[in-house]
C-alpha cells in the first residue's frame, strides 16, 4: 500500500506546485442575485369569504346528495335467437304470472338473463341517480316500494322492475360543513389571487429597472442570495430554474429582471442580478493544505509503486522465489474466478483476464496495477480452467437467441426502411 506516513512534503514544494498549476486554484464564477417571491400561502390570511357564498356553496353541496332506490329486476334479452317482439311477449308472460302470485325473485332467478343479478333473485342493490339506462331510472324513480313496473324497453331488452327499498339521504348542516366549505372557498380565492398577483409581478418586472418598484407595488421584499456557481447553492439557488436565468445573457450581462420562475406549485420568484463574481487567483494559503495532501499521496503512490515494481521484476525473472509471503504481505488466494466475481476489485479482473496463460510448468504469469488509493497489486495467475464445451441444449439455446436477435434486427431495419419513405405527422 501507499504509505503516506512516511512521506514529509515541504513548505517550497508546495509553493512549486501552487506556482507551477496557478490555474488550477481559481475561484469560481459566481453571482449574487436580488429577489422577489411571492407565495401563495400568504394570501390565505387576506381573503374572505362572504355569508352568502359559503349558504350557496352548502345549498350546492347537499344538491348533490340524493336518495339511493334499491331495484330488482328481471331482463330478457333482445338478441340474435328472440327479437324484440318476442322478448316482450316473453317478459309480458312473466308479468302474468306475478299477477297471479308468483314470487318476483323466483321468476328472476329462473328467467333473468342478467347474469350479475339474477342468482341473487334480480337484486340489483342500493343506487342513485346517473346508474341506470335513462328509461329504467325513470320507471324506477317513480315506483313505490313493492311495486312492480310494466315492461320497460332499454337498450339491454325487456325489463320488469320492482323497488325493494328506499334510503333518504342523511343531510349535514350547515354548521357541520361550515369549516370545510370555508377553507374551500378560500383555496379556490387564494388560487384566483395567487395567479393575479404573480402575473401583476411579472407585468411590474418586466416594466422596471430593477426589483423596487415590483416589490412596493406588491408590498412585497427585495431579498439577496448568497454568492453562487453554475453549480448552484442553498435556497432558491438550488433551483434549476434559477441557475439557468441567473447565467443568462439577459440577466447577467444585459442587467434584466428575469420573467417569474416557478420553484414550485406554491412559490413563484423574479430574480436580478446584483454582482457577478469573476475567477480570482486563490491564496496559497487557501489552498496549501490540499495541495500538501495531494502531493503526500503522490509521493506515496510513487514510492509504492517503484517498491512494487522491483519486487515484480524480481518475481518475474526468478531472483525473488515465490513464497506465502511476499514483503511480509500475504497473498490473496481465489480459485477459480470468472469474469463477473463477486468480492474481487473489477480493475483486478480486468486485468486478469487480459494477462496471458501461464506456460504449463508450473511459472505463474504476473501483472500489476495502481488502485486509487494509490497501493501498487500484484496480479499472479497460476493457471487457466478452459471452459466445458456447450451440450446440445446449450448450443440450441443460443441458437434460437441468435435467431430471435436477427429477427428483431430485420424488423427495425424493415420498420426504419418504412418510416424514411413515409410522411409522418405527429401530435
Amino acid at each position: 500500500p501507499a504509505d503516506t506516513t512516511a512521506v514529509k512534503v515541504t513548505d517550497d514544494e508546495v509553493k512549486a506546485h501552487y506556482d507551477q498549476h496557478a490555474k488550477e486554484f481559481m475561484s469560481p464564477e459566481q453571482v449574487v442575485l436580488d429577489y422577489i417571491e411571492l407565495k401563495k400561502s400568504s394570501f390565505f390570511d387576506k381573503v374572505q369569504v362572504k355569508d352568502e357564498d359559503l349558504q350557496a356553496a352548502y345549498q350546492k353541496e347537499i344538491a348533490n346528495l340524493s336518495e339511493q332506490r334499491r331495484a330488482a329486476h328481471i331482463l330478457i334479452e333482445v338478441n340474435d335467437k328472440l327479437n324484440d317482439e318476442q322478448a316482450k311477449a316473453k317478459i309480458e308472460e312473466i308479468q302474468q304470472r306475478l299477477a297471479k302470485g308468483e314470487d318476483f325473485a323466483a321468476l328472476a332467478k329462473e328467467y333473468s338473463q342478467d347474469p350479475g343479478s339474477s342468482s341473487k333473485g334480480g337484486d340489483l342493490g342500493y343506487a342513485g341517480k346517473g346508474v341506470y339506462d335513462p328509461a329504467f331510472e325513470d320507471t324506477l324513480y317513480a315506483l313505490n316500494k313493492d311495486q312492480v313496473s310494466q315492461p320497460v324497453r332499454t337498450d339491454f331488452g325487456w325489463h320488469l322492475i320492482k323497488l325493494l327499498g328506499v334510503e333518504a339521504p342523511s343531510v349535514p348542516t350547515f354548521a357541520s360543513l361550515k369549516d370545510k366549505l370555508t377553507t374551500d372557498l378560500k383555496s379556490q380565492l387564494v388560487e384566483q389571487k395567487f395567479v393575479e398577483v404573480t402575473k401583476q409581478l411579472e407585468d411590474s418586472a418586466f416594466e422596471s429597472s430593477d426589483l423596487s418598484q415590483p416589490a412596493q407595488d406588491l408590498g412585497l421584499k427585495v431579498q439577496t442570495t448568497a454568492p453562487f456557481g453554475r453549480e448552484g447553492g442553498e435556497g432558491i439557488t438550488a433551483n434549476r430554474a434559477v441557475i439557468q436565468a441567473a447565467f443568462s445573457p439577459e440577466v447577467l450581462e444585459e442587467g434584466s429582471n428575469s420573467n417569474t420562475l416557478e420553484l414550485d406549485p406554491e412559490t413563484v420568484v423574479v430574480v436580478r442580478s446584483k454582482e457577478h463574481l469573476q475567477p480570482q487567483q486563490l491564496p496559497l494559503e487557501s489552498v496549501a493544505s490540499s495541495i500538501r495532501t495531494q502531493l503526500v499521496k503522490e509521493h506515496a503512490t510513487a514510492a509504492a509503486k517503484a517498491k512494487g515494481e522491483a519486487l515484480l521484476a524480481g518475481l518475474r525473472d526468478g531472483k525473488i522465489p515465490l513464497a506465502a509471503k511476499q514483503d511480509g504481505r500475504d497473498w490473496k488466494s481465489m480459485e477459480a474466478v470468472t469474469r463477473s466475481q463477486e468480492g474481487v476489485d473489477p480493475q483486478v479482473l480486468q486485468t486478469l483476464f487480459r494477462m496471458p496463460k501461464p506456460d504449463g510448468k508450473g511459472k505463474p504469469e504476473f501483472a500489476s496495477i495502481t488502485a486509487a488509493d494509490g497501493s501498487f497489486v500484484i496480479v499472479r495467475l497460476n493457471g487457466v480452467n478452459q471452459a466445458a464445451a456447450p451440450t446440445d441444449a446449450e448450443k440450441a439455446q443460443y441458437r434460437r437467441f441468435l435467431a430471435s436477435r436477427a429477427g428483431q434486427q430485420d424488423f427495425a431495419a424493415y420498420r426504419a426502411q418504412l418510416e424514411s419513405k413515409a410522411k409522418i405527422e405527429k401530435f
